[in-house]
């Protein structure tokens, strides 16, 4: 509705009134059917196209259906792949996988273990594998192991 009210100007009041109330009805029926049942089953339903209704509800926008206490915890639970660390723990992770490259070249590899599946553990290594990229094309670009004026150069001009 909130599409159709930008592209309809004679009717915009109302379909602006109509988007505010299907998404406070959304929370509404999310908040009952979360307390009722699981709300990761809900979220995992699929429209007619397919498209599990998690998917749906962040393609349109809807944040207060999406920034729901269950649904954030369901979320939670997605991210972490129920690996419960604590956040000291997650750090120390990460100055793991930082400080010993094959830590981190193991734990990129696409085994198929609890801890390798986490989103959070693909995460880190993501960030990981950026700074050793930015450090090795820092290391080629600038050539740091050579001092400037070390470097000779033979110019002919004709």
């Amino acid at each position: 509705y909130r599409e159709m009210s930008d592209k309809e100007k004679e009717r915009a009041k109302d379909l602006q009134n109509v988007s505010v109330f299907s998404e406070n009805m959304a929370v509404e029926l999310l908040s009952i059917t979360a307390s009722e049942y699981n709300p990761a089953i809900l979220l995992k339903a699929r429209d007619n196209r397919g498209k599990p209704l998690l998917d749906v509800l962040i393609e349109n926008e809807q944040k207060e259906v999406v920034s729901y206490a269950s649904v954030q915890r369901y979320l939670t639970e997605i991210w972490t792949a129920r690996v419960d660390w604590s956040f000291g723990k997650t750090v120390a992770f990460t100055l793991l996988v930082l400080l010993c490259p094959p830590a981190w070249f193991y734990f990129s590899l696409p085994l198929d273990s609890r801890i390798g599946r986490a989103p959070i553990i693909k995460f880190v290594c993501h960030i990981v594998s950026h700074i050793y990229f930015t450090i090795l094309l820092t290391t080629v670009v600038l050539n740091i192991m050579h001092k400037m004026y070390e470097v000779t150069g033979h110019i002919r001009l004709r």
